[in-house]
């Protein structure tokens, strides 16, 4: 069944890539590596699977993680077919499939289960029209059972919640609370037995209470003690080989032959200590004294040698005290009490997690919406209950032929169950095909679990006949020096104890595509910029700007030298381009530092963002304007809202404020201030700044967000001001986004401006993502920023791998409490009473696990990240480069291929496993023998690499030559233009820079009015009293009619009675005269409220009127030919997803159908400019032009 049909010679594929495609009747795991086409396999399989044996395309349930690799594949599939079709122009079967494709079950995890879920709601009694809730509405809904859950367990005075509040919650809020539950939550949902995880979460603090050794954990302590005694140990050995080198004279060093035997018989106590009881060693650990260092006379023994051996034994005893701290500080007697209030604690978090739960799943049907992680839930409970399969599961499993996975090193437990339930419920088992790279598994945070690849492909290549795993090594994406320095720097970083996985033979990448010119230009290099002071501090450049204008300046050399770089798609050289370059790093806070000092060079760049939209400094200004809206008595954002470009109070004025009293707010100091304070211009500014907050929380109160946000923007000029910044119009574009998102949360929920915040808060502290907008798009020849998980799947000529000496993120091992999805929850000993804590013995076991985990997942990174290139490798950091290469001299003089295991777990970033790695190679002896003074471990290789060290100074008069050179750089002659007689843009002299919509009106009329006089605008002044008999102007009826229209409530059933009550208001309030109001034709009015358009615009989410505007418009091919046009629109209403735009005329009209296209002709200038303003506003919204005509109740529509 396994047999495999012979290659022909002509065929294309490799022997593996051949194996993977034909073999069938079992399990197959396809451990694809970096650029071995894995998917063009797969793909190729499908196809093989129709032709050869015959498979309907419907009967291959192919499932993968994003919605852009299935369509992929299912636009590969429809190209192969065709393709085949080409050959057999009459085979039925292929146009079936071809028909077919979409309908096929080529889909990601999450879009079969909702076709499932959908196909049989009735049996989970689910409502079948159920939609799938986004971040926001899931972020609304668990807010709001959880502080319905609180309050009702608060009321009960639950002793879980008072336990837990206790010791988690602050004085202020319980917030602390809230996102624990959260993420325990969304932990607990990733496990296919959630109720079982929770009630096991105890578990991990399950002990004898007599002694340690009993706790079902113990062994890893021992297992970390175990190498860090052998390091010890080994720190002795250079500590008395040292002290030996040091004797100068006939005189002995005493470490040498006294201190080093009392050290190493200490330790051996030590190891022997380990077989018995917790107690025991922890007395071996803490009741011995080491000796003190010997003294050693100069005059006897040598300084420098004598050094070294003191960092040795120091070494040892920091080794020996790291243990004692990290697991013996504490007692039996003492664990026992951690332990009992951990256990309590824990079993109170599952009992809360487990209310929420039932609360949240009802809070969503009841709305008729599923998560995300319900649909893998609801999936799995078709296919198995009480622990058998369901009548569905064996439908499902009569359906399918194959199973295919692609990434299938990204699978959780919960994808795997779920395929398991279908593949596996009856004889004959369905096969499933699993393709991936368990070394680019880099979704940890998504909770992606490596070990169900890992554990596969040891199974399988046991042979024991569940499967079988075939390689795929042959890269065919990079050119030999890439493949060659990413063998050479994982040979030496990656194996099982640190990176769970062993860079083997079978591991390691070949070259697929042979006999390619290596090209000079593909030598990989790594630049380390050196942090030098410089003299003048306050051009010294910080230490992104350093490596910012290092990559800057390499680019634009390659640029410049006309750089050449090998197609091989083309099969030739060709010019290096913008778009063929990325620039990798970890994270993206530095991007915006990045993109100032790309835009001095020139350098067109893109920015890959995945970042949130709350780290924008607009955004970040905005959310702590509405956090003092809705309470000013926060200090933080007070201040941040005053030191903003909304206020712009400076850091002396704000010190003022802060000494001028001993209020405990500062509010109350503001408040104190305006009114006692002895500058009088901050006096006033502190007043008004109090003005307009009062106003604003005024606002806030009977407008909704949305609105009072615009209105913020508005009276602030904030979209004004953003726009003079770096990048406007997309900071502008934010600020849309942030407006949608508060529309979008109102209608969701009634908590408004409070329960916004807070929702921004607590998505925060979930690590939840709101992207930000966009506005550039990524097909230009840019180069790119992203992130390394971004790149993924993605291929560039030429890679800088930038900040490696940016430390790891190690937050997930700190805090109150650790989570981890195998073992639980983690939480310190906290004593409320006495407002103490401990840190616990099953807090650093858990915190040591996830370490590992995360260097684990930061090499498989690292590699992703390399695997990008094609052409040429450029790593860059900024050290202290003589501090940093001595910290390596050590290391560097190990012997073996690998570094050691302690030196790679002690990691704190990439530097710290590249560096050491690349002085190993014979073409750095240089740079060692100058900077270091040793001879390393050479590692012959076939890689070439070039290792450059730049100083700060060289920096900074590298970019301030380039600002030189940018202001000097001549202007290109044209001697034409400079003689010409006539100004060529002459056109453009003669247009004001400032206009109305009428000035443009006049100005673009078309020929059919041009000779038509038109009546001056007159002014709507009061009259003097000595012209008041005279007869009410036709201007002046106008103005009073857009004034009556300006106070007309919007709002349904309007008569006679209710306009004349209008009428009379404005007279009143001396907005009109009476003899003006009598021009004022209330049937006519009365006719528009009943008109289409005012049903229309009474539903609106917003209605403003007299909407003043300024804006900049083009009105000239030249791009100078820009104005400032303003205008004012009578009445503008917002909508879900439009705009409409209301012009009210009092045009005499005879026969509105004969005159109706002149009358369009009349207006449509005006309209262009009041769209495309209203466009600038509205980027995402459809806006449209009415234009009302009282007098004949008719309107026009542009």
């Amino acid at each position: 069944m396994n047999q495999v049909p012979i290659k022909p010679l002509e065929a294309t594929w490799n022997d593996e890539q051949w194996e993977a495609i034909y073999r069938k009747g079992e399990d197959l795991l396809i451990s694809a590596g970096a650029g071995s086409g894995k998917t063009a396999v797969l793909v190729e399989r499908m196809i093989q699977k129709i032709i050869q044996e015959k498979l309907n395309i419907d009967e291959l349930l192919v499932m993968t993680f994003t919605e852009a690799a299935a369509a992929e594949m299912k636009q590969r599939m429809r190209s192969r077919i065709q393709d085949e079709l080409e050959k057999q122009p009459y085979n039925e079967h292929l146009k079936v499939q071809l028909n077919k494709i979409s309908q096929s079950h080529i889909s990601t995890f999450h879009a079969f289960c909702n076709k499932l879920i959908k196909r049989y709601y009735y049996l989970l009694e689910l409502d079948p029209v159920f939609k799938i809730a986004d971040d926001i509405e899931v972020g609304i809904i668990q807010d709001e059972v959880v502080e319905s859950l609180f309050d009702d367990l608060s009321d009960d005075e639950d002793e879980s919640y008072l336990l837990l509040s206790r010791q988690f919650n602050n004085d202020r809020n319980d917030e602390n609370l809230k996102v624990m539950l959260l993420k325990i939550y969304e932990l607990a949902r990733s496990n296919p037995e959630m109720i079982q995880w929770l009630e096991n979460l105890p578990h991990l603090y399950q002990w004898d209470e007599q002694d340690l050794m009993s706790w079902i954990h113990y062994d890893k302590i021992l297992k970390v003690i175990t190498p860090s005694l052998n390091e010890a140990v080994l720190d002795l050995e250079k500590a008395k080989e040292y002290a030996t080198y040091s004797q100068m004279t006939e005189k002995l060093h005493k470490y040498a032959t006294d201190v080093y035997f009392q050290d190493l018989e200490y330790v051996n106590r030590l190891k022997d200590a380990m077989n018995s009881s917790y107690e025991a060693l922890r007395e071996a650990f803490m009741n011995t004294t080491l000796s003190r260092f010997p003294s050693a006379p100069k005059k006897d023994f040598d300084e420098e040698m004598n050094t070294i051996c003191k960092e040795a034994r120091d070494s040892f005893k920091k080794r020996i005290e790291k243990i004692k701290e990290k697991y013996l500080t504490y007692s039996n007697k003492t664990h026992l009490i951690h332990f009992k209030k951990s256990q309590e604690v824990v079993e109170a978090l599952a009992k809360m997690v487990l209310l929420f739960h039932e609360r949240f799943s009802e809070a969503k049907l009841k709305r008729q919406l599923l998560d995300f992680s319900d649909l893998e839930w609801y999936t799995l409970r078709l296919l198995i209950q009480d622990g058998q399969a369901t009548a569905v599961a064996f439908d499902i499993h009569a359906q399918f032929k194959e199973i295919m996975i692609d990434e299938y090193q990204d699978t959780n437990f919960m994808q795997e169950s779920i395929v398991q339930a279908i593949a596996k419920i009856k004889s004959p088992e369905i096969p499933i095909f699993m393709v991936g790279d368990v070394k680019q598994s880099i979704y940890r945070f998504r909770l992606a679990e490596p070990s169900i690849f890992q554990g596969k492909y040891t199974m399988f290549s046991d042979g024991n006949g569940k499967g079988h795993k075939i390689d795929l090594m042959k890269n065919y994406r990079s050119h030999q020096q890439v493949i060659d320095s990413t063998n050479y720097i994982f040979k030496q970083l990656m194996d099982e104890p640190v990176g769970e996985i062993n860079y083997d033979e079978a591991a390691m990448l070949r070259l697929g595509v042979l006999g390619e010119v290596n090209d000079p230009f593909n030598q990989n290099e790594v630049h380390l910029i050196d942090k030098l002071q410089v003299t003048d501090d306050e051009t010294d450049l910080s230490t992104v700007e350093l490596e910012a204008h290092h990559i800057a300046r390499t680019i634009k050399r390659w640029m410049d030298s006309k750089q050449e770089v090998y197609d091989r798609k083309l099969g030739r050289m060709r010019l290096l381009t913008y778009q063929d370059i990325v620039i990798l790093m970890r994270s993206l806070s530095s991007v915006t530092t990045f993109q100032d000092v790309f835009r001095q060079y020139h350098i067109p760049l893109f920015t890959e963002q995945n970042t949130d939209l709350f780290d924008s400094i607009e955004i970040i200004n905005m959310v702590s304007c509405l956090k003092v809206i809705d309470n000013p008595y926060q200090d933080i954002p007070l201040v941040g809202l005053m030191r903003s470009p909304l206020f712009f109070f400076n850091e002396r004025e704000l010190s003022l404020i802060k000494v001028s009293s001993k209020a405990s707010s500062f509010y109350e100091l503001v408040q104190f201030y305006q009114n006692h304070g002895e500058d009088e211009f901050l006096k006033q500014k502190t007043k008004r700044f109090v003005e307009i907050l009062e106003r604003w929380r005024f606002e806030a109160k009977i407008q909704s967000l949305a609105s009072l946000i615009t209105l913020i923007y508005e009276q602030t000029l904030y979209y004004e001001f953003v726009m003079g910044l770096p990048h406007g119009y997309l900071r502008k574009a934010n600020l849309d986004v942030f407006v949608d998102k508060a529309r979008h949360y109102e209608s969701s929920t009634k908590k408004g401006l409070y329960g916004f915040v807070n929702y921004i808060d607590r998505m925060q502290a979930l690590g939840k993502h709101f992207g930000k907008a966009k506005t550039v798009t990524a097909n230009e020849d840019v180069v790119r920023i992203m992130s390394i998980h971004k790149s993924k799947g993605l291929e560039f000529p030429v890679v800088f791998i930038s900040q490696i000496q940016k430390k790891f993120n190690v937050q997930d091992e700190k805090g109150n409490y650790i989570l981890h999805k195998k073992y639980g929850v983690a939480v310190k000993y906290i004593d409320s009473q006495l407002s103490f804590t401990q840190k616990t013995i099953a807090q650093n076991v858990v915190a040591s696990l996830i370490h590992r985990e995360m260097l684990a997942e930061e090499m498989r990174l690292l590699y992703v990240a390399m695997t990008r290139a094609k052409s040429k490798l450029l790593f860059t950091g900024v050290f202290e480069v003589e501090k940093k290469l001595a910290s390596l001299k050590e290391v560097i003089t190990e012997s073996g291929v690998r570094l050691p295991d302690s030196y790679r777990l002690k990691a704190v970033n990439y530097a710290d496993w590249i560096l050491p790695a690349i002085l190993k190679h014979p073409d750095n002896q240089e740079i060692v023998a100058t900077y270091l003074g040793v001879t390393p471990t050479c590692l012959e290789d076939a890689s070439s690499w070039k290792i450059e060290i730049f100083s700060q100074q060289q920096e900074l008069e590298q970019s301030m030559k380039v600002e030189e050179s940018l202001a000097k750089q001549p202007p290109v002659i044209d001697f034409e233009k400079i003689f010409s007689t006539r100004y060529e843009h002459q056109e453009l002299v003669e247009i004001n820079a400032k206009q109305s919509v009428s000035q443009r009106k006049l100005a673009e009329e078309t020929p059919m009015f041009k000779g038509i006089p038109e009546l001056r605008p007159q002014v709507a002044y009061d009259r003097p009293s000595f012209m008041r008999e005279k007869k009410i102007s036709g201007a002046e009826a106008g103005t009073a009619l857009h004034q009556f229209m300006q106070h007309l409530p919007v709002m349904k059933n309007h008569t006679l009675e209710s306009l004349q009550q209008v009428k009379e208001r404005v007279i009143e309030k001396e907005m009109m005269t009476e003899e003006m109001s009598s021009r004022i034709d209330l049937g006519q009015v009365l006719e528009f409220t009943k008109s289409p358009l005012y049903e229309k615009i009474i539903t609106a989410l917003s209605v403003k009127k007299e909407v003043p505007f300024m804006t900049l418009v083009k009105v000239d091919e030249h791009e100078q030919s820009q104005i400032l046009l303003q205008g004012v629109i009578d009445l503008l209403a917002e909508f879900e997803d439009e705009v409409y735009i209301v012009d009210y005329k009092t045009d005499y009209i005879r026969d509105f159908e004969v005159q109706q296209q002149e009358l369009k002709q009349r207006y449509e200038t005006q309209m262009k400019y009041y769209s495309k303003a209203i466009k600038e506003i509205f980027p995402t919204k459809k806006v449209s032009c009415h234009v009302y005509f009282l007098k004949v109740s008719q309107c026009l529509v542009y």
